[in-house]
This record gives C-alpha cells, structure tokens and sequence, in this order.
C-alpha cells in the first residue's frame, strides 16, 4: 500500500458529510430487493462476513452482482478496479471506492480522521469484516511500504542498533522526524 492511495480517498479532508450522503442515496437505490434462499453471500465464512445476504437491502443488487466469495472469506471485487487494485464503482453519479460503500452500508460511518485498512491485505476485497477504521500512520505501518519497513528496522544499514543510545531523532522536510544512525554518523564527520 503506497502514501499516495491514501490522497485519493474522496473524504479524507472532510470524512462523514458529502460522501455519507452520496452513499444514503446509493442504499435507497437497493431497498425492497429480496433475500436470496440461502440468506448469505455462498461460500461465506461467518465470521468474515456476519452472514450478510446476496440480496441485503441496504446495498443494491448491483452490487452484489460484482462480488465473488473466495475460501478465505473475502468478498472479492469483480468489476471495476483503480490503478492501485482498489474496488470502485459509481455512487451518486461520482466514483467511489466499492469496500468504502460496503463499510457505510453495512457497519456504519467511518470515525473522522479514520482510513480503512484491509485486514485481509486484499486491495479488491469489499468484506466489511476484514476492514478496520485506523489512523494513516497506523495504515501506513502495517503495509509493505519502504515506511513501514523503515520503522520497523531495529538495525542500521551496517548493522548498529537503533537504541536510545545510538539513535538521533531529525526534524524532516514534512515536519515528521527521521531516524539517524550516531555511528554511522560519526563515521561520515571528518
């Protein structure tokens, strides 16, 4: 997962308002669709999808129409996706992300400020259950991005430790702060 999937959120700045709205719009669309006989999505792992129907009201049959259940319990989108593998599909005449639809609509608002991340590492997947509200940092750290691996480094390139000790902490460009070795430091100050 890359920083720069997360600048194309459509409510990061304003998370709750517009896009709520657009989405309230978007159930309405699904309401008096009947349950499917079995009354889950097939193949559905309780537990990684609270049994939610093929035909549950509060998305539209569209919807549904795009989602196949794989054996690890994900709900894995069939239609269209974004550059990054992301689930979209169209909410109230604009593009949005399809597992950010399934989240309002089944759970509820997403906590201002919150991103989803995807338990389940499956960028497609649009399983409710394998999403969690988390702060960007918090994303960001459980990905695979050079970010994540760098804060999770507990060594430099030559080996030193980063401990308290031996790690100087430096305001970056963005007002973050970076990680320095003093060793390695050392070694570069004539």
């Amino acid at each position: 997962m890359s920083d720069s999937r997360r600048k194309t959120e459509p409510d990061q700045q304003c998370p709750g308002t517009e896009l709520n709205r657009r989405h309230a719009d978007f159930q309405s669309a699904g309401t008096g669709r009947s349950r499917s006989d079995s009354g889950a999505l097939p193949g559905a792992n309780p537990e990684c999808g609270a049994g939610v129907a093929v035909s549950d009201p509060r998305l539209p049959q569209r919807f549904w129409d795009k989602v196949a259940v794989d054996d690890s319990g994900c709900w894995r989108w069939t239609g269209s996706t974004d550059s990054s593998g992301y689930a979209k599909l169209k909410v109230g005449g604009r593009v949005e992300r399809a597992h950010r639809t399934s989240y309002l609509a089944l759970v509820g608002p997403i906590p201002p400020r919150l991103q989803l991340d995807h338990l389940c590492r499956v960028r497609c997947c649009v399983n409710p259950a394998h999403l969690e509200p988390v702060t960007a940092r918090t994303n960001v750290l459980r990905s695979l991005a050079v970010t994540a691996a760098n804060a999770a480094a507990t060594h430099c390139r030559r080996g030193h430790p980063f401990d308290e000790s031996n790690t100087y902490y430096r305001p970056t460009r963005n007002g973050h702060r970076g990680r320095t070795c003093r060793a390695c430091q050392r070694r570069r100050t004539p």
